[in-house]
Formats: C-alpha cells, sequence, structure tokens
C-alpha cells in the first residue's frame, strides 16, 4: 500500500482523559481522512483508554511503559507509516481544514516542515487570543535562532521521513526545548520549513504547560545554543535574547524580580550591542516600574 499522501498523527497521552475526547474528535472530524492516528497512553491509569476504545475502529491504541513526550513522539515517527507526520499535543484541538491545507502547503511548497496560525485557549476551550497578531513567524535559520517562533508541535506538519533521518527529537541534550532544537537542525540540514498565515489549530494554555517553566526553558534553550551553533560570536548572541526574554517573562509571572535583573545584566555582558536595541530598554523599564509598583503596594 503506497504511503502517498498519508499523515501519521501520533498523540503522547500522560494523564490525558480531560481533553483527550475533544483532541481526538478534532481529528476524526477532518475534511481530509488520508491519516492514520496512533494513540500512545504513556504509562498512566487514568479514564483515557475508556474513552478512546469508543473510537477504535478509527484509531490505533498504544498502551506503553513511561517514555516521556519525546521518546513517545520519536516512536510515532517510526511506527509511522505516512509520508507526513502531526505530533498532536493530548490537549490541543485542529480546525477541520488543517490537514488538508498543510498538506496541500507541504507538496505545493516541497518543504519539510508548515507551521500554522492559530488560537490560544483555555482550560474551557474558551478563546483567549490569536497566536500571531504583529510579530508572526519567518522560520528563516537567524531570525528562529534568536526567538523560538512556534507555540507547539501541534501547530507543525512534518516530512515524516526527513525528521526521521534527523533523529527526531533529542530531550537528553535539548531537554523542554526540543522542538526549537529539531527546527534549527531542520534548517541546518538543508531543509526548509514555510509559515501558513491561517487559524487552524488552538493551543491550550494551562499551569503544566512545560513553557510555564521558565527556568528549566532557559537551561535548555542554553544547552541547544551550546550543542548546535558552531559560532561563537553568534552564540552568544543569541544567549543574550534568550536571558533578555526570560527576564521579562520572569518580571511579568513573577514578583521574583531579583532573577530578573541579574538575567538582563547577563544578557548585556554577553552582547553590548543590546544597547542599540529598543526591545532591552523596554525590559529594563518594565522590570524597574513593576519593581516600583511591588514596592509601593508593600508599604
Amino acid at each position: 500500500m503506497s504511503n502517498k499522501g498519508l499523515v501519521s498523527i501520533a498523540i503522547p497521552i500522560y494523564n490525558g482523559e480531560k481533553y483527550i475526547e475533544e483532541t481526538v474528535l478534532s481529528v476524526l472530524n477532518q475534511d481530509y481522512q488520508n491519516f492514520e492516528l496512533l494513540c500512545f497512553i504513556d504509562g498512566t491509569k487514568d479514564g483515557t483508554a475508556d474513552i478512546l476504545r469508543k473510537y477504535e475502529d478509527r484509531l490505533t491504541i498504544i498502551e506503553q511503559e513511561n517514555m516521556g513526550a519525546s521518546n513517545t513522539r520519536n516512536r510515532g515517527i517510526m511506527m509511522g507509516k505516512g509520508e507526513y507526520v502531526l505530533l498532536l499535543d493530548q490537549d490541543d484541538v485542529l480546525e477541520p481544514t488543517f490537514l488538508s491545507k498543510t498538506v496541500n502547503e507541504i507538496v505545493s511548497s516541497q518543504s519539510w516542515a508548515v507551521a500554522v496560525n492559530g488560537n490560544l485557549i483555555d482550560s474551557g476551550s474558551n478563546k483567549i487570543r490569536g497566536m500571531y497578531r504583529f510579530n508572526k513567524p519567518t522560520l528563516k535559520f537567524k531570525d528562529l535562532c534568536y526567538r523560538n517562533q512556534l507555540y507547539a508541535t501541534s501547530q507543525v506538519l512534518f516530512n515524516r521521513q526527513r525528521i526521521a533521518e534527523l533523529g527526531g527529537y533529542d530531550s537528553k541534550r535539548a531537554g523542554i526545548a526540543d522542538d526549537w532544537d529539531l527546527s534549527i537542525r531542520i534548517l541546518q540540514a538543508g531543509g526548509s520549513m514555510v509559515f501558513l498565515d491561517e487559524c487552524l489549530m488552538s493551543y491550550r494554555l494551562h499551569d503544566s504547560n512545560n513553557s510555564k517553566n521558565l527556568p528549566r526553558m532557559l537551561t535548555s534553550e542554553l544547552n541547544v545554543i551550546e550543542q548546535t551553533i558552531g559560532d561563537v560570536s553568534f552564540a552568544k548572541a543569541i544567549k543574550s535574547y534568550r536571558h533578555m526574554n526570560f527576564s521579562y517573562r520572569m518580571a511579568q509571572s513573577s514578583h521574583d524580580l531579583t532573577t530578573s535583573r541579574e538575567s538582563l545584566a547577563q544578557a548585556l555582558k554577553l552582547n553590548s550591542k543590546l544597547l542599540f536595541n529598543p526591545r532591552y530598554y523596554y525590559c529594563f523599564f518594565y522590570i524597574y516600574l513593576k519593581g516600583f509598583r511591588v514596592l509601593k503596594v508593600s508599604e
């Protein structure tokens, strides 16, 4: 049987019973039906399996010892029979035209991956805002290095064979920034990624999102830079931007302004050219003013 145009959709599931039915139905209701759906229950014993069995004539359930999301995604890449692969998070939701439009785009562009626009939603599936309104992804090498332009694996359709040849996700060296690491390696290998500016999926925000563990994310990003970027001066510049981004997000999400200031100072130490970047001053004054407001409240 030819895999031409077939999409392998792999969902790693860990304690996923709250959202998994909504996620699975968003796949089953696609207007493009040339897909296989692989649902990996990753070592948990909640009610996920019972929910999935209602649809087992249209999907495959794989129960396994806990491997973690990255290793499970890699297993999905290797087990899949499709020409393309979508690595869908257990709580994200696809629009009905996601597959038809991304397959059409990846075929016409001959790219290795297609990323789409979408919405951010809350735990009740209510829209918070659009993912990208102004600063949209270019998915060019330098731009992607300076800023991880993607929110989630769920927004990307990959050429399965291409990313299998790259070894898929490497969480041992990239930690929780393994999706960013894979995007960088795709471009380093001569592949291309394109951005389809259509709202075709929803990314769910909640307290367990890995991206909210900011210190761990910074450590992972710095490891990716150390192990992936060979140009020392370019690597230092990228590190400075990661520290600057971290300082702003820490100030935004917590009252740990000491860590924010230290990280912003480290950014400047790594790259004095930040003094000519308006973003640096935006971060500086944001942290300063937040510190002033916290001081006033404490009085």
